[in-house]
């Protein structure tokens, strides 16, 4: 996943993806140094529709807010702190992914 390669390049670790919750699912869970980071992943092919990360509305945000809330009462070990981070990734024709934009600590 082109996301995840990313964001191990910034130099966080992968703590698990696609994490389902009775409540939601979260596309990737990483740590950045003592931080539990939420990670929603918006990929797009063409402008059509807008820009990747105009498609994390104020919603799925909330969700993501409460969902991280919950990861770290159940896994308190995980990192001092949490926050939610959205990278956009812009694909070719084919589908392969030629640009990621980390956006760090969105809020609602």
């Amino acid at each position: 996943m082109a996301a995840e390669r990313f964001l191990c390049g910034l130099g966080m670790r992968l703590v698990a993806r696609d994490v389902r919750l009775k409540a939601g699912q979260v596309d990737l869970l990483m740590l950045d140094g003592e931080c539990l980071v939420v990670v929603e992943v918006k990929a797009r092919a063409g402008r059509m529709f807008g820009l990747p990360q105009e498609g994390v509305h104020w919603r799925k945000l909330r969700k993501l807010e409460q969902l991280a809330a919950m990861l770290r009462q159940q896994h308190p070990h995980l990192g001092r702190t949490e926050r939610i981070d959205v990278v956009a990734v812009d694909l070719d024709r084919d589908g392969r992914a030629v640009r990621c934009d980390h956006i760090p600590n969105v809020t609602a």
